[in-house]
């Protein structure tokens, strides 16, 4: 009954890991990490995020302000599957992003320009993605 096609003698396919089982155990190193940046993200950008609160509050035209990281949150969610697999792994190259996000913080304080500070935040973001978890996330 080997030749029997409704016999199973091939071992089983194995399946790959999805959700948190995919993900490797989270090294000390890779917290230490993610704690210093999210003290960074408060630390540094705190006063840019009240200003910009403030504006969503006061201008009609930014009400919608307090909708766009839900949103984007749940688009996200709703695209999990075709995002690539997280690893946990430090890819140092994503501080090139970092420094980028700090010059332009620099020329917006130095020149005054309050706008350019606040756009700096998706580039520290992408930043900090790429350093802990690489480039393809």
């Amino acid at each position: 009954m080997a030749d029997d096609p409704g016999s199973s003698n091939k071992p089983a396919a194995k399946l790959l890991p999805s959700g948190p089982a995919a993900l490797k155990p989270v090294r000390p190193l890779w917290i230490a990490i993610a704690c210093l940046f999210a003290v960074i993200l408060g630390w540094a950008y705190w006063p840019t995020f009240l200003t910009v609160g403030a504006a969503w509050l006061s201008d009609p035209d930014y009400t919608h302000g307090f909708f766009v990281i839900p949103i984007s949150l749940w688009l996200l969610w709703l695209r999990r599957e075709h995002a690539p697999v997280a690893t946990i792994r430090i890819d140092w190259r994503g501080l090139l992003l970092l420094l980028l996000a700090g010059g332009i913080r620099c020329f917006a304080g130095r020149f005054y320009v309050l706008q350019l500070d606040a756009w700096s935040i998706p580039i520290w973001v992408a930043g900090v993605v790429w350093t802990l978890f690489g480039w393809q996330l």
